[in-house]
């Protein structure tokens, strides 16, 4: 059972891990899918073997650009309409473009969502307490984004004397 509670977060160890337990123990033929990162499956599969016997692992690559795009954009619409804000053409680029840049602990789809999500509540927060009430997600709402929750700056290309702004 330790052995077993060692795949799930703290909050679904008890629960989880014996459902899952009384499944293996009445030879029930039900999937079960459990997702988890590379490094931790192999961890959990060195400190106890026998995981390793229950399960096949299933190694998924991060979809192709334009799934990633149609994720984006579904997710974008949907956290949108949840608060109430709009992401420009600029944000969706900056989004998908910083994606790719972030720690590839988690996939490419769960960063693409986290930075939406983290977005629309920047520019709906920023909005409540500056009495502003704005709509519009921004590639520079997300440049923030980036600097506040993990740490990144963004690098904007110089302009060239003579650009206009």
């Amino acid at each position: 059972l330790d052995e077993l509670q060692g795949l799930f977060p703290g909050h679904l160890k008890p629960d989880a891990a014996h459902a899952l337990l009384a499944s293996i123990l009445a030879d029930d033929i039900t999937p079960c899918v459990v997702t988890c990162l590379c490094d931790t499956w192999t961890a959990l599969s060195r400190s106890a073997p026998s995981l390793a016997r229950l399960f096949h692992v299933i190694e998924l690559d991060d979809p192709p650009a334009a799934d990633c795009r149609r994720i984006a954009e579904s997710w974008a619409k949907r956290i949108g309409e949840a608060q109430r804000v709009s992401f420009t053409p600029d944000a969706m680029e900056s989004i998908l473009n910083a994606a790719g840049r972030l720690p590839i602990e988690r996939g490419m789809p769960d960063r693409i969502v986290d930075l939406i999500e983290n977005a629309a509540t920047f520019v709906k927060v920023a909005g409540l307490s500056s009495g502003t009430a704005r709509k519009d997600v921004t590639d520079a709402d997300v440049a923030t984004v980036l600097a506040e929750h993990y740490g990144i700056r963004e690098q904007r290309a110089p302009r060239c004397i003579g650009d206009k702004t």
